[in-house]
């Protein structure tokens, strides 16, 4: 099963998600998309490919709609309307600034 090997995702709903750095074209119309999260790879059939036309930097998608539908989108929609839901190394975290701690002045007794 992919779902669980993806970084999950949401926005109306938590999807498994990653962007596509290369696509492995068959000589049958399937593909073999591999992503940004190391050497995990996915066949996708014909069907996928003239459906979707999916390029590099693109994000291949699954749905846990318990149907296991297969998307893809555009990195400039994908990355509007979705935020991570957990940390992987290749998803940039916003960061929070960090509070100065105030020192504290000790008054010596005399």
């Amino acid at each position: 099963m992919v779902l669980k090997a993806l970084p999950l995702w949401k926005c109306r709903a938590p999807v498994a998600a990653a962007q596509i750095t290369v696509i492995h074209a068959n000589p049958d119309g399937s593909a073999s998309l591999q992503f940004d999260i190391g050497a995990f790879r996915v066949q996708v059939d014909a069907n996928y490919m003239t459906t979707y036309h999916p390029t590099i930097g693109g994000y291949y998608v699954e749905y846990s709609d318990g149907v296991k539908t297969k998307s893809y989108s555009s990195a400039a929609t994908f990355e509007t309307m979705y935020v991570p839901l957990l940390a992987y190394p290749h998803v940039p975290k916003k960061t929070k600034k960090k509070k100065s701690k105030k020192s504290k002045t000790t008054r010596s007794k005399k």
